[in-house]
């Protein structure tokens, strides 16, 4: 990762990061079957794991790298034995391609799986625009899928490694606490997986809904 990070940037990038991703499920896989390097050190956790029920969750640039792994197209190169339900891209940096027809649409097309797209209205990354990920799949989606604001989130408190960085675009009086941003983004995340992935009815009207100061726009399957 460190070195995708270092090296990579765009689709490349992108790439990468779900070629990890499906590595790591590939490696937890074999941990749960009690074969690969995992197996000691992940022994509690052999035969316990479901890998046939995965949600996956990135943030900024690994929140579009989520969007490629979750992508309709790219669901065959998903390990032998496990099964994408659900995912988040959290504050995902946004992609660009000039031609509105082009194929490269489809590297970022999610359709089959429920996926929520949180972002915060006082992010301050300009290139940080979710609602292209949302735009791509409207009118296309065989199963719901939600666009998240968070009123008084920026980019950076999503992520305990960058909260030095206050990077708000809003007045202090309409800025959330790193507390309260991450708070708020793990009980709505909660809430998604456990009533996609779980069956959870209760978490429903949180997913649906949202609460004080997060709003939701559900997109309903497409007839």
């Amino acid at each position: 990762m460190n070195g995708i990070n270092a090296g990579e940037l765009g689709t490349s990038a992108d790439m990468a990061r779900a070629a990890l991703v499906n590595k790591h499920l590939e490696m937890l896989r074999d941990a749960n079957d009690g074969k690969g390097p995992l197996a000691a050190p992940l022994r509690a956790l052999r035969g316990k794991l479901d890998l046939t029920n995965v949600g996956l969750m990135g943030h900024s640039r690994g929140g579009r790298g989520v969007v490629w792994q979750a992508a309709d197209i790219h669901a065959a190169d998903l390990p032998r034995g496990v099964r994408l339900r659900a995912a988040v891209p959290l504050a995902p940096a946004d992609y660009h391609v000039s031609d509105p027809d082009s194929p490269e649409h489809l590297n970022y097309l999610i359709t089959q799986i429920p996926f929520a797209v949180l972002a915060g209205d006082c992010d301050g990354g300009v290139a940080m625009n979710r609602r292209t990920f949302a735009k791509n799949a409207a009118g296309r989606n065989k199963v719901p899928f939600y666009e998240v604001d968070l009123a008084g989130a920026n980019h950076n408190f999503f992520n305990s490694e960058w909260a030095y960085d206050n990077d708000t675009s809003c007045t202090p009086e309409n800025t959330w606490s790193q507390l309260q941003q991450q708070s708020a983004a793990s009980r709505y995340i909660v809430s998604f997986f456990r009533f996609h992935m779980l069956g959870d009815t209760s978490a429903g009207d949180v997913v649906v809904n949202g609460f004080s100061g997060v709003r939701v726009t559900t997109h309903q399957p497409a007839s």
